[in-house]
């Protein structure tokens, strides 16, 4: 897998991006990129309705927890501590 040589010699890596049904306890989607891969293009090709997708800090950004939901689907996200929110 030379192409997973995404930076130099010591920063070798492939990604695995990936959609798990739970409901049927197998994978349903996925693919490899180098590791340097932007999970936030991948989760956009993969948006489906009526999903619920648990996302990290790294997936933040509100214009595509908008997309999630216009997808009708639900999503579950950690956010970093300085966010700021309110309460409705």
């Amino acid at each position: 897998m030379l192409w997973a040589l995404w930076l130099n010699d010591q920063h070798k890596a492939a990604k695995l991006h990936l959609e798990f049904d739970i409901l049927k306890s197998a994978p349903v989607n996925a693919k490899i990129t180098d590791g340097n891969g932007k999970e936030r293009i991948i989760l956009r090709e993969f948006l489906s309705p009526n999903k619920l997708y648990t996302l990290d800090a790294g997936y933040r950004e509100y214009k595509l927890f908008q997309e999630i939901i216009d997808a009708n689907s639900s999503f579950v996200a950690r956010l970093q501590d300085n966010v700021s929110w309110d309460t409705i």
